[in-house]
């Protein structure tokens, strides 16, 4: 009853009727103090007691927006090029140094106990400045230099007394309440009976209040992640992502064959209401859909604020009947009135607007026909191919309908061609028909090892009647290099001999 009494001043605030859309630090400050109203808790400790008087402006521009600890190394007075490698997040840094004389390193965060440092591993003291900020003295030459935030002896009392706590309310609510004082029989059965009634809802909150506590706070669950450094786990952060000075592209997941989830992370609040479009392009460079989100995390961008992370999840608009089939994926941040992209900041190229955040694959049924030779022909380890059907004779000028079964063994890097030629009696080439599985839909680098794949063609053959041999191989179109067939003898170390083919006249 005590602390909430304390606490009641604090919930509804005095409100600042002339705030500024994006306050300074400094602003913040001095309306803090007027009003009595502070950052953290009902007593104002929102600074150490080092600290002589609140900072009046922020040391950097985006201090106070992310940046990590490594970023806020004070680097005014230390001799140049002595920082040879920094890294870490918001409560680490790891950094490689190189000093003519013994240095104080000066971070902009303030100290708190709990700080600790090592400079090659060994303990060195850290304390802090006259204005507060963390500061630790590193001897002469190059040396490696992490600063961590660890736990304390009190905080770790602390979350002990607070588990302890929410398990006693837990037990105390399950345990039936006894007395030799209560009411005549009746009464006292009514509200022994009304007690138990609340008995179960509440001790179900206070295991999930001890839940919360003990695990979701800690640690990473289907229910909640807890980014390292920045990084979002078990997605794959895009080599750049950064439109604009708002919004940055945080990471990505391809959940299953169709779905997919973006994580967006604002560093300053949007200036309008940004839609995200998701271009989806066969392998032939062909656009195969598209998605155009007004309000990506179900919410208006503008009402994003800075720090925030977002949820955005896509159901791709891909044909399940065309598989298998592969698709490039891309994303960009768009004026949703002109259509126009967003610029990335961070890309290799100025101008670049979209970000190609990877592929995604419809994989082929794996049923494989009957009668199929499968003997085994294996090009460069990789491809083996297991069959072909076709009629053994086709008229004249009329189309070959024909269809190929490869099964892929090992992924490979490269888009093959496959080639598919008709040789006469004297193993001579008098016909061809080359070109990528799946004409260019599905090519042998979107494999993946176990799956079968159908390379169903057609061929309009104009020669001759006659007999012909069909043999057929891979091979790179760029360079005309073709795959080695494993096992076979030297005459014909890269291609197979499917059949022999009839042409009538």
């Amino acid at each position: 009853m005590i602390f909430a009494a304390n606490a009641l001043p604090y919930v509804c605030a005095t409100r600042w009727q002339s705030a500024p859309e994006q306050p300074t630090l400094a602003q913040a400050t001095e309306a803090q103090t007027q009003r009595g109203i502070y950052g953290l808790t009902s007593w104002g400790e929102y600074l150490p007691a080092t600290v002589p008087e609140p900072p009046a402006e922020l040391p950097f521009p985006g201090s106070d927006q992310g940046a990590t600890l490594d970023q806020k190394l004070a680097r005014v007075g230390l001799p140049a090029g002595s920082v040879l490698a920094a890294s870490g997040g918001p409560t680490r840094a790891e950094l490689r140094v190189s000093l003519p004389e013994a240095t104080t390193l000066t971070f902009y965060s303030y100290y708190f106990p709990g700080w600790k440092a090592t400079v090659d591993d060994s303990p060195v003291i850290v304390g802090a400045d006259d204005a507060g900020r963390l500061t630790f003295v590193v001897p002469p030459g190059e040396h490696i230099v992490s600063v961590t935030w660890s736990k304390t002896p009190v905080r770790v009392a602390a979350d002990v007394v607070t588990l302890l706590a929410a398990l006693a309310v837990g037990v105390a609510l399950l345990v039936p309440i006894r007395s030799s004082k209560l009411p005549p029989r009746a009464i006292a059965s009514e509200k022994v009976s009304t007690l138990a009634d609340l008995a179960v809802p509440c001790g179900v909150l206070g295991v999930l209040l001890l839940c919360k506590v003990a695990w979701l706070d800690h640690w990473d669950s289907p229910l909640l992640y807890h980014a390292n450094d920045g990084q979002i786990p078990h997605t794959t952060a895009p080599a750049w992502g950064q439109f604009g000075q708002e919004i940055a592209l945080a990471g990505y997941r391809l959940e299953e064959e169709s779905t997919l989830v973006l994580y967006w992370r604002v560093h300053q609040q949007p200036k309008q209401d940004y839609a995200v479009r998701v271009s989806l392009t066969d392998p032939r460079g062909v656009p195969a859909g598209e998605l155009v989100n007004p309000n990506p995390a179900t919410s208006a961008t503008s009402r994003w604020e800075p720090g925030d992370l977002f949820y955005d999840r896509y159901a791709l608009p891909v044909d399940p009947s065309q598989r298998p089939i592969g698709y490039y994926l891309d994303v960009a941040v768009i004026d949703p009135v002109t259509g126009e992209g967003l610029e990335l900041l961070d890309a290799p190229q100025a101008g670049t607007r979209q970000i190609p955040i990877g592929r995604v694959k419809l994989a082929a049924p794996q049923r494989l026909a009957t009668n199929l030779r499968g003997d085994g022909d294996v090009f460069a380890e990789s491809i083996e191919f297991i069959g072909a059907r076709l009629p053994s004779q086709v008229a004249k000028g009329a189309t070959l309908d024909y269809t190929l079964y490869f099964r892929s063994l090992k992924a490979v890097a490269t888009d093959y061609q496959v080639f598919v030629h008709l040789l006469d009696a004297q193993g001579k080439m008098v016909a061809g028909n080359d070109g990528p599985p799946r004409q260019g839909l599905y090519p042998t680098s979107f494999w993946s090892p176990r799956e079968i794949i159908t390379d169903e063609r057609h061929w309009a053959l104009d020669v001759p009647p006659g007999e012909y041999q069909i043999e057929i191989g891979f091979y790179q179109f760029s360079t005309g290099e073709r795959l080695p067939l494993t096992g076979q003898d030297a005459q014909r170390q890269n291609q197979v001999l499917v059949q022999g083919l009839k042409v009538t006249p």
